[in-house]
C-alpha cells in the first residue's frame, strides 16, 4: 500500500471535510488518535499498579491537564515532530497543535471549534468541535479483546514512567505499548504493534512541562492579521432524503460497537454524508457513507495507509463508503464489506 496513492474521498478533502481534515492535518491529529484515546470516566483509583486502571488514568489525564510539549512520530521512515500546548482549567480548553517540519500546519481547539490553518496555501478550514463521550465511560467488558500487562518502570522525557504492554486477543486489532508519566499519569510515550510484533508507529515526547504560565496563541488574532482565506462548515439543517436512510451492519469485527451516527455538511455535495463511529474501547473507525453518489471520475477502490491509520474505500451502485481508523487493513475492509444501506 502506498501512501500517496489514495481513495477517492481522501484525494478530494474539499469534498469530504471531517475525512480530508483529518487526512490533511495528519500527522497532527495522530496524538489524539494514535495515543489510545480510550473513553475514560472521572475515577479515584485505589491501585495505581494495576495496569487497566492506569489506562483509565491515563485516558482521563490527557483531557484534564494543562501542558506544553514536543512530540515526534515515527511510521517507516517518516519522522514528524510537533509541539502540542494544552491549557484546561476544568471549564475552558483550549489546544494548540504546529507541525515543526515538513509541511507548516497548525490546529487550534476549544469547547466550541476547531481551526486548521495551511499557510502555504494561506487556507483556514474550521468547523464544529465535539467531543466523544462513552454512553458507559471506560468499559471493561469491550476490553476482553485485549490483555493488559505492567512492564517494568522505564524514563521519557526525562520523566518516570509505568510501561504497559496492552495485547491484542486476535488480528482484528493492533497491540500496544504505552508509557505512563508516574505523577500524572500522562501518556507520555505510545508503540503500536501488528500481530508479529513488529512497530506500525510510535509516539513520543521529547520535552513536557506542567507549569501554570503557559499560554496559547489567540486564534482570532492570528486570523486577522493574517488574512487567510477560511472555509467554515456548518452543521447542516435536518435533510429528509437522508434521515429516511438507514445504516446496517451484517456483521461487525469482534468487539466493535457503533459509540455513534451524524450527518457531516460538505460544501460541493448537495446531501450531508453520513458519519457512524465504531470503538472496541481502544481501537476507533470512522466510515463515511455519501448516499447516492455519482463520480465525476473513475476512482480506484481499496487501501490507503499513514501510519497506523488505514483507509478502505467501496463504492456500491447508489452509494460511497469510505472506512478509516487505526486497526490493520483487513479489519476496515471487513466494515466496508459489512455495511447494508437501506431506504
Amino acid at each position: 500500500m502506498k501512501q500517496e496513492k489514495l481513495p477517492g474521498a481522501l484525494r478530494r478533502p474539499n469534498e469530504y471535510s471531517s475525512i480530508g481534515f483529518i487526512w490533511l492535518s495528519a500527522p497532527i491529529v495522530i496524538l489524539s488518535i494514535s495515543l489510545l484515546t480510550s473513553y475514560a470516566a472521572e475515577k479515584t483509583f485505589d491501585d495505581a499498579q494495576d495496569p487497566r486502571q492506569l489506562i483509565q488514568a491515563m485516558s482521563e489525564s490527557l483531557r484534564s491537564l494543562s501542558y506544553e510539549g514536543t512530540f515526534v512520530t515515527v511510521s517507516g521512515s517518516t519522522v514528524d515532530t510537533l509541539k502540542i500546548i494544552q491549557i484546561n482549567n476544568g471549564v475552558a480548553f483550549n489546544q494548540q497543535l504546529v507541525s515543526l517540519n515538513g509541511e507548516s500546519r497548525e490546529v487550534f481547539r476549544n469547547n466550541e471549534l476547531v481551526t486548521c490553518i495551511w499557510p502555504n496555501s494561506q487556507s483556514v478550514i474550521t468547523m464544529k468541535a465535539r467531543e466523544r463521550k462513552s454512553e458507559t465511560g471506560y468499559d471493561f467488558k469491550l476490553n476482553n479483546n485485549y490483555e493488559y500487562k505492567l512492564l517494568s518502570d522505564d524514563r521519557v522525557a526525562g520523566r518516570q514512567t509505568f510501561v504497559v504492554e496492552v495485547t491484542a486477543n486476535d488480528r482484528e486489532r493492533y497491540s500496544y505499548r504505552v508509557w505512563i508519566d508516574k505523577e500524572t499519569k500522562l501518556l507520555l510515550k505510545s508503540m503500536s504493534l501488528e500481530a508479529g510484533g513488529l512497530p506500525v508507529e510510535q509516539v513520543m515526547f521529547t520535552d513536557i512541562r506542567f507549569d501554570h504560565d503557559i499560554t496559547i496563541d489567540n486564534v482570532t488574532d492570528k486570523l486577522e492579521r493574517l488574512e487567510y482565506q477560511v472555509q467554515n462548515y456548518v452543521e447542516p439543517a435536518s435533510v429528509s432524503y437522508l434521515t429516511e436512510k438507514k445504516v446496517r451492519f451484517d456483521l461487525l469485527p469482534k468487539g466493535y460497537r457503533k459509540i455513534s451516527e451524524m450527518n457531516h455538511h460538505m460544501p460541493t455535495i448537495a446531501e450531508p454524508v453520513r458519519h457512524i463511529f465504531l470503538s472496541d474501547g481502544i481501537a476507533s473507525i470512522s466510515i463515511y457513507v455519501q448516499f447516492g453518489y455519482k463520480a465525476s471520475e473513475i476512482i480506484p477502490v481499496g487501501y490507503a495507509k499513514l501510519g497506523s491509520i488505514t483507509a478502505y474505500e467501496r463504492r456500491t451502485d447508489t452509494d460511497l463508503i469510505t472506512v478509516m481508523g487505526d486497526v490493520p487493513a483487513q479489519t476496515v475492509r471487513a466494515v466496508a464489506y459489512s455495511v447494508n444501506i437501506e431506504n
